[in-house]
């Protein structure tokens, strides 16, 4: 940069942003970690965002007059050349950082920004270089890095960015020097030179710590002089700053900012005019940074939070009051509403209240009496009003308020618009709580509800806002998942599945507590004679469970490998995927898995499930989501009924606990046979599967007889040609397949790989396909258009990119299956209904289904459940299976055999 003193006093008094351009994106990066924003494209957008959204809150705030960014150069510095493996223990830039800064770089540039780089030398020089040369000015070094405090003086100052809620933190000579205990900034580096500075490697002097560092500067006042009176220190200090001598002096060389870097400040190029729109929409288009342009440059609807603010909300108490809402409401074609209720489980919640916003910037809350009594009249005019079907009614996670208002008699008529579902659609890798989404499309952060702290005044002002937020994302909202072509999904799938899943979770499920008890003593027996067994073998009694002495048992005292795996923390790892490799190395480890497995199965489940029945039903409530898998399946919490094992004993005997709820009444368990496998066919055409789902044939034992040549086909072949159908159509490599087989070599397991891709090249046509897609747009998409980005599709890391290319082959083979079932829980949750049936869907299992059944109706869903099932959506030349059973418990209703004989369980 050039100097041109004659502007110096046009912009007096000036306020110059020195800002650490690499300090700034790292922390934006590390701060958003896994919930970083990624666009539609597959662009990862967080170090991008967050350094954008800090450089704006410091211009609005802090209104500089001048900024000046500082970027490392990518040469080598003279540090380097001083102590060659200075920062050399820093990983790679992660790729997405190195695909960042071009963006940032352009951001700057829109905004009128200056940035500097200069060849072998970082950024700290820059700064501490231009904030010697500001004179006149107030000058703020913006970073993060520590080292820069030595540059602080009277008019500089460190300014460390607003982090996590808390304000931005401005340090001046004061703060510095009580901050690091010294007489002045210049002794910050004598410091680093004792102690060292391991994000940099600077070495320092082994043992001299920060108290000590400090200590000895405060005393001697700066390096130099404590190396010429080291003589009156005495033991160990003294001989570690005697033979260490040297290195500290480097060190210190390494820690000094360097001030005079040959570049000169210009102070009208780095004078801030204001952004460029022209320059910066697009670029903030084309990142979707949505609310950045409604921010700095305003549209309709950039200014909706503050209208709220000064509208403020209503609170509504009387009936007269309520009567007067419902009729503005029954007029208005659109509105959204949000609930306070005194427990965040559904199932035990009562409603305090009701918050409603027709109109921007206005809600009304109703409070609802506690009385019973009280409250029926209130109850009566929502009912008429939730029975509406002519008015689309906004929320956010529908199912929970769904499940809270039908316990107190209130119903939803569609149509209904869930936020959190939508979101889930549009930007399926990004948080979709409703904080997440207020401040991506509004640039706000609601108020947290407090029910310990609930009176009606402070719910009318947290819930009515959660409805006029909602009603303000709706436009926006709804817009995109037309643009983005998920529209369909939402409306056809998703939303009407959201009254499936309410009645589903209310109903619950009745789990066998006696039998549950006597399973769980029994589990307890084999557990303890495991252990023992596992104490004789290990020749030592120890605590299995603890990973660190289990470790020392296996590698230091049986030592079982040679070269043990450890965990970041120094011990010995000890996971299933290490066991595995050792289950031929000795007994133990056969012993120790299966332990684990008894001792899974009976926290998880055996002795968590009795206390997660509902005090009043005594039923089991799941609940189910359908926002958190990426392809789109279910998922289950408290308890997740999806994961009991039914390839183990243990797993089966659990499902016997699960039982109907009334007397008399059955199971009725219906799954799809195979279909991610004839999923899989219908996207290939692959003309050999389809033969053989089309014959009904054991698509397991026809690939056998392909691969290994043979029509008389042994169990053992079986087996494996079933891991091959699983593994291969998802990608497995080599190493995973001979891995899961067990007694493959890598080598017989690529030849199996090939040979199974000469015998169904439709399907290796599909792959390769899948991923020229999704190398070219950035994502996949199921059946019924559900996308997934995948971002490190091009990633230069193989790893990365492998898993990628894994997930587009697996995300439209699962994710259509799980919008196949999910179709045909809504039919025949219709069906249901319709027919006035007693039998309700209680269990869903990723491709199961399990109902309770009256025994008068167990011929209806004999007949129409498959068929409801088959249909729900059909495949190309592929016909769908579905098998089903009854039973007096899920066991018995899953599989149609006799009962098993485990450990004398039964």
């Amino acid at each position: 940069m050039s100097t041109n003193q004659s502007d110096e006093q046009v912009y007096s008094p000036k306020k110059l942003f020195l800002i650490d351009g690499m300090s700034l994106i790292y922390r934006a990066y590390f701060a958003l970690g896994k919930a970083a924003p990624t666009t539609t494209q597959g662009v990862k957008t967080g170090a991008i965002l967050g350094f954008v959204n800090t450089l704006v809150e410091v211009l609005q705030k802090e209104k500089p007059t001048h900024l000046i960014v500082a970027f490392d150069s990518k040469e080598k510095t003279f540090r380097h050349k001083l102590f060659p493996a200075y920062k050399s223990h820093r990983p790679a830039q992660p790729e997405e950082l190195s695909l960042a800064i071009p963006y940032i770089k352009s951001i700057l540039e829109g905004f009128g920004i200056a940035s500097i780089t200069y060849s072998g030398y970082e950024a700290d020089d820059l700064l501490g270089t231009l904030a010697q040369k500001a004179v006149g000015a107030t000058t703020y070094i913006m970073s993060t890095d520590k080292d820069l405090a030595q540059m602080v003086q009277e008019g500089v100052y460190l300014y460390k960015p607003s982090s996590h809620g808390q304000s931005a933190t401005i340090l001046g000579e004061k703060e510095i020097l009580a901050q690091w205990e010294i007489a002045r900034p210049a002794q910050i580096k004598d410091i680093l030179a004792l102690e060292g500075d391991p994000s940099d490697f600077i070495p320092g002097i082994p043992s001299i710590g920060k108290k000590t560092a400090r200590k000895l500067i405060k005393e001697f006042d700066n390096l130099e002089n404590l190396l010429a009176h080291s003589h009156q220190l005495t033991g160990k200090l003294q001989a570690a700053i005697v033979q260490y001598a040297d290195q500290a002096l480097l060190s210190k060389q390494l820690a000094t900012i360097c001030t005079d870097v040959p570049i000169t400040l210009d102070w009208d190029q780095c004078h801030y005019r204001g952004p460029n729109r022209s320059k910066l929409e697009p670029l903030f288009t084309l990142l979707e940074f949505r609310q950045l342009n409604k921010r700095l440059f305003g549209t309709q609807t950039a200014n909706l939070f503050e209208t709220a603010q000064k509208a403020g909300y209503t609170l509504i108490e009387t009936l007269a009051d309520c009567q007067a809402l419902m009729q503005k409401l029954q007029k208005a074609t659109i509105w959204a509403f949000d609930i306070a209720t005194t427990n965040m489980d559904a199932h035990l919640a009562d409603l305090l209240g009701i918050a409603f916003a027709y109109q921007t910037g206005q809600a009304d809350y109703i409070a609802i009496p506690t009385d019973a009594t009280a409250a029926k009249p209130f109850l009566s005019l929502l009912k008429s009003l939730f029975d509406q079907t002519d008015a689309v009614k906004i929320g956010h996670n529908l199912k929970h308020t769904l499940i809270v208002l039908q316990r107190h008699g209130l119903s939803m008529a569609p149509p209904l618009f869930d936020t959190m579902i939508a979101h889930a659609l549009i930007a399926p890798d990004r948080p979709h709580h409703f904080a997440a989404l207020s401040a991506q499309y509004l640039d706000h952060t609601p108020n947290p509800i407090h029910i310990a702290a609930a009176t009606s005044q402070r719910l009318k002002a947290a819930v009515g806002e959660q409805a006029d937020l909602a009603l303000q994302m709706y436009p926006t909202i709804a817009q995109a998942l037309t643009e983005q072509g998920v529209a369909d999904l939402f409306y056809r799938v998703e939303m009407p599945l959201v009254q499936v899943l309410a009645a589903m979770e209310q109903e619950g499920v009745s789990i066998d507590l006696p039998f549950l008890a006597t399973l769980g003593e029994k589990m307890k027996c084999t557990t303890d004679d495991l252990t023992q067994k596992i104490y004789t073998l290990a020749q030592t009694r120890f605590n299995i469970d603890s990973p660190k002495q289990l470790g020392e048992v296996l590698f230091e005292r049986l030592q079982l490998q040679a070269k043990p795996i450890k965990t970041k923390g120094g011990q010995y790892a000890t996971g299933e995927a290490v066991l595995a490799k050792l289950t031929k190395t000795h007994p133990i480890i056969a012993a120790i898995m299966e332990y684990r497995g008894w001792q899974k199965l009976r926290s998880t489940y055996v002795d968590a499930l009795p206390k997660m029945v509902h005090p009043i039903d005594k039923r089991l409530h799941t609940t189910y989501h359908q926002t958190v898998v990426t392809t789109g399946r279910l998922s289950a919490t408290a308890p997740n009924l999806q994961n009991i094992p039914i390839r183990t004993p243990i797993g089966r005997a659990l499902r016997k606990a699960f039982i109907p709820h009334q007397k008399g009444a059955l199971l009725f368990a219906a799954d799809y046979s195979q279909i991610e496998l004839r999923i899989m066919a219908a996207y290939a055409q692959d003309a050999t599967m389809i033969m053989a789902f089309q014959a009904d044939k054991d698509i397991h034992r026809i690939t056998a007889s392909k691969l290994f040549k043979t029509e008389e086909v042994d169990e053992e072949m079986r087996r494996k040609a079933k891991i091959a159908n699983f593994g291969i159509i998802y990608g497995i490599s080599p190493f995973g397949l001979s891995e899961r087989m067990g007694n493959l070599s890598r080598q017989e397991a690529a030849e199996l790989i090939a040979a199974y891709f000469q015998e169904f090249p439709g399907i290796k046509r599909y792959m390769e396909t899948t991923i020229a897609k999704a190398q070219a747009n950035g994502y996949v998409t199921t059946l019924l258009g559900r996308k997934r980005p995948l971002p490190d599709i091009h990633a230069r890391n193989s790893m990365l990119r492998s898993v990628a290319e894994r997930n587009a082959i697996n995300t439209p083979i699962q994710g259509s299956a799980a919008e196949m079932i999910k179709l045909a829980m809504i039919q025949i949750h219709h069906w249901l209904e319709s027919h006035k049936l007693k039998s309700k869907l209680i269990i869903q299992v990723h491709d199961e289904l399990v109902f309770n059944v009256p025994a008068a109706e167990v011929a209806d869903l004999q007949h129409h459940i498959p068929l409801l099932m088959e249909q729900a959506l059909p495949l190309e030349n592929v016909p769908i299976k579905v098998n089903w059973n009854i039973g007096s418990n899920w066991l018995e209703a899953h599989e149609p055999v006799a009962p098993i004989k485990d450990r004398n369980f039964m």
